[in-house]
């Protein structure tokens, strides 16, 4: 399946180059644009996409509002703002909602913004990957603590599991008839 990002921005102008430098950044993906946030709404009804870059100001909203849209919805996928506001509370205010970074609109933006799209998706990705070894984890400590395994042919009790995790590698040895009645020695 293609990948797709999202550029929501109403200066036509502004939605050229930063198109350019994504499509750069972003080869082999699909890049939709949005004017309005009213057709960015119906476009995200529409489609998966895998990033998102958000103008601030825009003729029926702001990026934020989109950008708290977007989270409710979806946690994961990088969300980038693109805004001529200089202004460092909307910086921390876009991060607080929930976007990945920020670049401003001011001389030289559009050279950095193809390593900011770069540097937000490896984060994604190692999120991911960081979720997948997780669950990993997780799976496999299920796994070692469904029981206790017992080798009557060896006569050797193992604790795998959480018992390992709090007693370390544990073995021990039984005698058949401490085996049976549960008073095994330990040893």
């Amino acid at each position: 399946m293609t990948k797709a990002a999202l550029l929501v921005e109403d200066n036509s102008s502004h939605a050229e180059l930063i198109s350019e430098e994504l499509e750069a950044a972003l080869e082999g993906w699909r890049l939709d644009v949005a004017p309005t946030l009213a057709e960015a709404r119906r476009k995200m009804a529409a489609n998966h996409y895998d990033l998102f870059v958000f103008d601030y100001r825009l003729p029926d909203g702001d990026g934020i509002s989109l950008l708290r849209e977007v989270r409710l919805l979806d946690r994961e996928t990088p969300v980038l703002f693109v805004t001529t506001a200089s202004s460092a509370k909307l910086a921390v205010d876009a991060m607080k909602v929930g976007a990945d970074d920020y670049v401003v609109k001011e001389e030289g933006y559009l050279s950095v913004l193809p390593y900011l799209v770069q540097e937000v998706l490896k984060r994604r990705g190692l999120r991911d990957d960081h979720r997948k070894l997780e669950d990993r984890l997780q799976r496999a400590e299920r796994a070692a603590t469904v029981g206790y395994l017992v080798s009557v042919a060896k006569r050797r009790f193992c604790a795998p599991g959480a018992a390992e995790r709090v007693l370390g590698a544990v073995e021990f040895s039984a005698s058949w008839s401490e085996i049976g009645d549960g008073n095994a020695a330990w040893g």
